[in-house]
């Protein structure tokens, strides 16, 4: 018992002796290898000192060849629709469309210098760029939902217009500036010319000539021109309600009423004269014309009646043969001729239950000949007023009523187009006030000078990787100078 705890106590001592000796030869290893960095710290510093002008001179010329001056600019863009990327139309809104190639194309000629003005505009997108801008907390946010694995959908309405060009190019930020403002108000102006300056009709509204076309024709033709003008009035009463034009001192509204008055009391008055009357520039075709429509309603109304028959024969044929299988399903009698008519077809061609359908076409085709027998009768009575009427009245009314016509008529066309003009600048006032600030430059045109090339970062590294390459060759020049010990 007594040996055996001797031997453990000589074997504890032995480990304690190795870790003492292993400590002892690992201080002097470190201070050997430190003494001899210091020998060589002429061949390191050299080295590291070599390797770092060598890299600072490619880091220079890399850096010169990769730099850009740069001047930049930031565009906002404020009209309805862009928080979805939709233009005022409701068109899909591109940010390219910034920077087309007929708004480069103005905005180059502000160049001055008539040899950078070429080269500009040889290749423009070389030169001018266009890019979204996200503003930092949006940036952030975006960020927080990818951590959550959640997707935020942000559409930009700031864009940076940038004029790029290379240290050895000869152009100046003056006029880097000069084409970023003329791009942005370029845009502006297009903008306005497509959004604002838009007619509400064209404003010759039968310019008062009337040559071309009979009374009655005119009338109608009037008449449908307010009805447009009115609808149009309409959808901006609903936009802009009660909005008073600046300038003008009228509102939609207004000139909408005096459309109604003119549609309504006027026009249908002259409407009456002319009607009942029966002026006419031309009284032998104005005949000819009411006969072809006779013709044309008789032949209608024929075609509509045998629709009628004909749906109507289709449908007994079809009573009759569903009610002959309820005969036979009783134990009736069959003697009645069996009449084979597939209903699938009608239902496919249909789409619904083939007997409603054929009801359906029957009255539809019933009361539509109707229709257009009392629009015959009509034209009937009119063609024989035509007939019995003379060019010329013993009193001279009819060329009095000619009178008032052709005057009533060239007045109402006149105010009917001075209306729609004075509509049409209301709208341009109205839209002009709503998209006056529709693009704006929030940050004036800057310069600095930008380049892909981080030569701080690449110095860092090649004195960090040179050092590290000394002390090794520092340790192998000090290795094979001496000759290897022998044991």
């Amino acid at each position: 018992m007594v040996e055996v705890e001797a031997k453990e106590e000589r074997r504890k001592e032995g480990r304690k002796e190795d870790r003492i000796d292993t400590h002892y030869e690992d201080e002097i290893e470190l201070r050997d290898y430190l003494a001899v960095l210091w020998r060589r710290k002429g061949l390191i510093v050299g080295f590291v000192a070599a390797v770092m002008v060598a890299t600072g001179v490619w880091a220079l010329l890399k850096a010169r060849s990769s730099t850009k001056h740069v001047t930049e600019t930031l565009v906002q863009l404020n009209f309805s629709g862009i928080e979805k990327h939709h233009n005022p139309d409701g068109t899909k809104f591109d940010m390219y469309d910034i920077i087309r190639p007929e708004i480069l194309s103005a905005a180059v000629g502000v160049i001055e210098d008539e040899e950078h003005r070429n080269r500009v505009r040889q290749k423009p997108r070389g030169y001018i760029f266009v890019e979204p801008f996200v503003p930092e907390e949006i940036k952030e946010k975006i960020e927080g939902m990818k951590k959550q694995k959640k997707t935020y959908l942000y559409l930009p309405n700031q864009f940076r217009l940038k004029f790029m060009y290379p240290p050895e190019d000869p152009l100046s930020a003056i006029e880097g500036e000069r084409v970023l403002t003329a791009i942005a108000e370029g845009y502006h102006e297009d903008f306005i010319s497509k959004y604002v300056a838009q007619s509400l009709l064209p404003v010759r509204l039968m310019g008062g000539n009337h040559d071309g076309y009979d009374y009655e024709d005119v009338v109608d033709i009037l008449s449908r021109r307010i009805e447009l003008c009115i609808g149009f009035l309409d959808k901006r009463i609903e936009e802009a309600g009660y909005y008073r034009g600046p300038v003008s001192g009228r509102s939609f509204v207004d000139i909408k009423s005096s459309l109604e008055g003119i549609r309504d009391i006027e026009l249908r008055s002259l409407g009456s004269v002319i009607s009942m009357a029966s002026l006419t520039k031309s009284r032998g075709l104005l005949i000819q014309r009411y006969q072809h429509m006779i013709e044309d309603s008789e032949r209608r109304r024929t075609k509509k009646q045998r629709e009628s028959v004909f749906a109507k024969n289709l449908l007994g044929d079809l009573w009759s043969k569903n009610s002959l299988s309820v005969r036979k399903a009783e134990g009736g009698s069959s003697s009645e001729p069996l009449i084979v008519l597939d209903s699938s077809i009608l239902k496919r061609l249909s789409g619904e239950d083939s007997e409603a359908y054929l009801l359906k076409k029957t009255l539809e085709a019933g009361v539509e000949a109707e229709h257009l027998a009392v629009e015959g009768k009509y034209l009937k009575d009119k063609l024989a007023k035509l007939k019995d009427d003379r060019v010329a009245v013993k009193s001279g009314g009819e060329r009095t009523d000619l009178n008032y016509v052709r005057d009533g008529l060239d007045l109402l066309s006149g105010r009917i187009g001075q209306l729609v003009k004075d509509a049409n600048e209301l709208n341009r006032e109205y839209l002009e006030g709503m998209f006056s600030s529709s693009v704006q430059i929030i940050k004036e045109p800057y310069s600095f000078t930008e380049s892909d090339f981080n030569a701080r970062r690449i110095m860092a590294l090649s004195l960090v990787v040179s050092f590290m390459v000394a002390i090794f060759l520092a340790l192998f020049v000090e290795y094979i100078s001496k000759p290897a010990r022998r044991t």
